[in-house]
């Protein structure tokens, strides 16, 4: 199964608003950006794939791949460096992209968001727990750049400043 077929449909049922009628449909999901669209807010693209918007098609027509799995693109990387549509980009370091086999992943790895070494080098898993997660996947003979893609769900430090510690990222924030 590709992962892109995770992201091109949502079960996600339309919901009445307050006045009881029916809201835009928005039960599809981007496959780059990941926000859902309804059937008037988005085209697909030449392999099918829904594409919510001018820009994301952009985005892709100049990687050659989607840009969702293609973090290693300038293009991806330079439109999130400059990202701040949250308040975590005020204390990052630098943006942690996801790192790994980013075309065609036996595994997808997730976690909650950078932490503090995380945020240093800009690559994640990279910290002290990476340690478990690379000695786990080599007892199992997983090749950490080759089998699997490596992310988490925010690319910025979620972090308490006034205490110095990790926090989960809100849902605002993801």
């Amino acid at each position: 199964m590709s992962l892109l077929k995770i992201f091109s449909q949502s079960e996600e049922p339309s919901k009445p608003n307050a006045l009881g009628t029916q809201l835009c449909d928005h039960t599809k999901v981007c496959a780059i950006c990941g926000k859902h669209v309804c059937e008037s807010c988005y085209t697909t693209n030449d392999v099918g794939n829904i594409i919510c918007s001018e820009k994301c098609a952009t985005i892709e027509s100049q990687t050659g791949v989607p840009v969702a799995l293609d973090n290693m693109g300038s293009t991806f990387r330079q439109n999130w460096t400059d990202c701040k549509k949250c308040t975590l980009c005020s204390s990052r370091t630098q943006v942690v992209f996801g790192t790994g086999n980013d075309v065609d992943p036996e595994i997808f790895v997730v976690g909650q968001g950078p932490g503090e070494v995380e945020d240093r080098e800009g690559k994640p898993f990279v910290g002290p727990v990476s340690w478990h997660l690379d000695q786990v996947m080599k007892s199992v003979d997983i090749d950490r750049n080759k089998d699997c893609y490596l992310t988490n769900t925010v690319s910025c430090r979620p972090w308490m400043p006034k205490i110095n510690k990790n926090r989960a990222p809100t849902i605002r924030e993801i």
